[in-house]
């Protein structure tokens, strides 16, 4: 299922209704944000309706001044239908309730006055108690900082209001915490305590637990602390408690507990210094019954952390419980973070799956999911929003911000169509896909895969697997019609039937792209690929990749469970990042990178690299010019050459918009002699006039006017006789200013003049020649001058006799030396001409 955001904004949370996650079915989904509501079928995915604020507003006919302006905290409650209770504040900062019905599309406002002091709403459950009325009665109980807000309320759904207020009660913890988790542990049918009394427990901020026995009338109650979690190993104090899920026992005495503790939800606990606090987490299960009239409380097991692992900090993000006649599940979701000497160094998202027999047998299995959810751009948001188990336990259903996701946990039974083959039956898999214009390969659609093809010069990733198995892909992919289909598939299994597991990613990809169609894809992953998850992961990411679904791809791509297959295609590194770089996503290829630990992993991809530095930034320029000098060598200069290269290609050749803001912000860098050489040496070898021209504005730059004007004078000479072009008004300016700031600095006409017929009559040996200047000159780029030694003593001495004739005639005259200084007037006062 694909959805977009939430009216336009990110989603906040997202749950599947459950009733408080006290039974183990569900239809419906839903997930929220500050505005709205959208509600989906759990079976198929299916958009089924949005519930709104500014609809209940107009409905409800408020003014300006009750009207609502933000939802704050939603849960599922249990009344005639299935309904979600919502939490939210007006624009006068004051809380209002209201209920929506989902069958019916209803909404109902609830008489219930919390205080507005109460800076966020921890958790909330409702249940039904028994009164003895005609008219149901229910109590709703709001936990926060000030301890649990009880209100009874009578529904009558047959009233055009609906509910109508009873009372409230307002209790505490013993130790006056905050209350950060609750729920209720009720059901009329069942043997559990008294008729007359409602069940609560309540956990708070230090990890304690206390036990509330409440009238149903809320005349009286009476609390009890439970046995406080005890830590062994440790000095760190207990967690708080973060997640209560309760089940009925067999014989309806008894109550099992599923209580986590950990880091608080910062999506709910945004307010609280606690939330920034690092925990390990801690899951709790234990048992709860009655024995005349006695409370007894024993915990089955205590998990803290990921046993064998070095856990830093986590946090559990949900829970969920499913039962069967021989035993529990508990799936638990987490985000984890290992030491870097852990056994599991990689940090993610997890689910650990506790297996309960008997109620002594707990065997405890860890899954990484990560790789299906998307990393958000905020670093502190995290995107798994909840998970739900089928009652097979086969697999999770994970809700995402933006889709729900598939997990297959045991394999699905065999399909009596494939008749326990090891190759899959295209009849079993295809035949009842359409080739339409809502297909996958339809004209339009082929043609834009052709389209992605070239654009990633001729080779998708779907490619890389089909070279690998010798298959024609050019021809045979994409498929026009199932005949054509047919064909790929026989040509994909005819050939070496012994190594099956590529065969099946190409089978698992193709299938991908029916993906309106709920898990026809992950059920052949189920079955074929159940034991080689890194292979699923893998096809995952080329699939995201061709799709351009780039956060999939860096995530999937760069999963280290992958490595090992990376290894098995050449090249396969740079190709993913020349595909983040083509689609204009160089923040991709920079994780991808990183992630992955490739940056000097060849010449090629440390060129990438520095392209994908400086598209990703203006300001990377200097990054990149440094990575560049940080990779040369005495004895061989051509990776840093290949790095300068690919650094002026981007910066200066390029014909790009932003070419001309790279440039700028590469002259305001000091570059070194043997750069400022490779410049003019790359100039002579390409014969790119823009090269030469960003030598002479880097001369300037750095205040020597003398070479500057010397070549610009060549740079003249080259485009109006070599090239055939006139100078612009602006490369004249500048030559201008040189000239002028060159005055001021030497006025030896005589000796620039000879210095310029020099330079000029050596490029016009070069250009017409097959030798390079260098080379005709003798310039060695390891040495600091462009001149021979001889000629430099003639020059000195020339320099020598003139100033001993000026000395004679008691002419005094200021000596210049234009060093390389930090910035130059002329950057400022002809910023428009460079």
């Amino acid at each position: 299922m694909e959805r977009t955001e939430v009216g336009g904004r990110s989603a906040k949370r997202g749950a599947f209704v459950t009733y408080h996650k006290r039974i183990d079915s569900t239809e419906y989904l839903y997930i929220y944000d500050s505005k709205e509501i959208k509600l989906y079928s759990a079976e198929t995915d299916t958009y089924i309706k949005t519930f709104s604020i500014k609809e209940y507003n107009i409905r409800n006919k408020l003014t300006e001044d009750n009207e609502i302006k933000e939802i704050v905290y939603i849960t599922d409650c249990l009344l005639d239908n299935p309904s979600l209770l919502v939490c939210s504040r007006t624009r006068k900062n004051l809380y209002h309730c209201f209920v929506c019905d989902i069958v019916n599309f209803e909404y109902r406002s609830l008489p219930i006055d919390l205080d507005s002091m109460i800076p966020s709403i921890n958790d909330v459950i409702s249940d039904k108690i028994e009164t003895g009325d005609e008219v149901s009665t229910y109590v709703f109980i709001f936990a926060s900082v000030i301890g649990l807000s009880i209100y009874w309320l009578t529904y009558d759904p047959y009233n055009q209001h609906g509910f109508n207020y009873i009372r409230e009660l307002n209790v505490k913890l013993s130790t006056r915490d905050s209350i950060t988790a609750v729920n209720t542990y009720n059901n009329l049918n069942e043997e559990f305590g008294d008729k007359n009394v409602f069940y609560v427990l309540a956990g708070g901020v230090q990890g304690n637990i206390e036990y509330f026995e409440i009238m149903n009338d809320g005349s009286d109650y009476k609390t009890c602390s439970m046995p406080m979690l005890k830590l062994t190993g440790t000095s760190d104090p207990v967690p708080p408690v973060t997640h209560i899920v309760i089940r009925t026992l067999r014989d309806l005495k008894e109550r099992l507990l599923f209580i986590g503790y950990g880091k608080l939800n910062s999506r709910i606990f945004n307010r609280s210094t606690l939330a920034r606090l690092d925990r390990v987490p801690i899951m709790r299960i234990s048992r709860i019954s009655f024995n005349d009239n006695k409370k007894n409380w024993k915990d089955v097991n205590i998990v803290v952390g990921n046993p064998g692992a070095d856990v830093t900090r986590g946090e559990i993000i949900t829970m969920f419980v499913t039962s069967t006649e021989s035993e529990y599940n508990l799936y638990v979701a987490l985000d984890m973070y290992y030491r870097p000497n852990s056994y599991r160094s990689h940090d993610g998202i997890e689910v650990a799956h506790y297996k309960i027999e008997n109620l002594k047998n707990i065997t405890v299995n860890w899954h990484r999911i990560d790789s299906l959810c998307r990393k958000s751009s905020n670093i502190n948001e995290i995107p798994l929003l909840d998970i739900y188990a089928d009652q097979y336990n086969r697999g999770l259903k994970l809700i995402l911000p933006n889709e729900v996701e598939w997990f297959q946990i045991s394999p699905l039974s065999i399909d009596s169509d494939d008749d326990d083959d090891d190759i899959p039956s295209f009849e079993r898999w295809f035949e009842k896909l359409e080739f339409n214009q809502i297909g996958p390969y339809n004209s339009e659609s082929i043609k834009d895969i052709e389209v992605q093809r070239e654009k990633y010069e001729n080779e998708l990733m779907i490619d890389k697997l089909f070279e690998k198995e010798n298959v024609d892909y050019k021809i045979l992919y994409p498929p026009q019609y199932k005949h054509d289909l047919k064909r790929l598939f026989d040509e994909i299994f005819n050939k070496n039937k012994e190594d099956l597991i590529w065969k099946y990613g190409i089978i698992y990809y193709l299938l991908r792209d029916w993906k309106f169609i709920p898990k026809h894809s992950q059920q052949f992953a189920a079955r074929y690929l159940i034991s080689s998850q890194e292979v699923q992961v893998f096809v995952d990411g080329c699939w995201a990749l061709d799709h351009e679904r780039f956060d999939d791809a860096v995530l999937r791509l760069s999963d280290p469970i992958v490595k090992k297959l990376l290894l098995q295609f050449p090249k396969i590194d740079e190709k993913i990042m020349k595909c983040f770089l083509i689609s204009s996503c160089p923040d991709h290829a920079l994780k991808y990178s990183h992630f992955r630990c490739i940056v000097k992993s060849s010449t090629e991809m440390m060129e990438l690299y520095i392209e994908a530095l400086v598209r990703n930034s203006i300001l990377n320029t200097r990054e990149a010019l440094k990575f560049s000098r940080q990779n040369k060598s005495e004895d061989d200069e051509s990776v840093r050459e290949r790095l300068l290269k690919k650094l002026l290609n981007i910066c200066v050749i390029e014909d790009k918009t932003e070419t001309q803001e790279y440039e700028k912000e590469l002259l305001g860098l000091l570059l070194d002699s043997y750069e400022e050489k490779f410049i003019l040496q790359y100039w002579e070898s390409s014969k790119e006039p823009k090269l030469l021209w960003f030598y002479i504005k880097e001369l300037a730059q750095n205040e020597n006017y003398r070479d500057s004007l010397i070549y610009f004078q060549v740079y003249k000479w080259f485009k109006r006789t070599y090239l055939k072009t006139e100078l612009t008004s602006d490369e004249l300016q500048l030559g201008v200013t040189i000239e002028a700031k060159k005055n001021d600095e030497d006025s030896d006409e005589e000796e620039l003049e000879d210095d310029v017929k020099e330079k000029l009559n050596h490029y016009k040996k070069l250009f017409t020649g097959t030798q390079s200047f260098s080379d005709q000159m003798g310039i060695n780029l390891d040495s600091n001058t462009h001149k021979s030694k001889s000629q430099e003593e003639v020059k000195k001495r020339k320099r020598q006799e003139k100033e001993k004739y000026y000395e004679q005639q008691g002419v005094k005259r200021d000596k210049v030396t234009p060093l390389l200084r930090n910035r130059s007037p002329l950057s400022a006062s002809n910023s428009n001409c460079m």
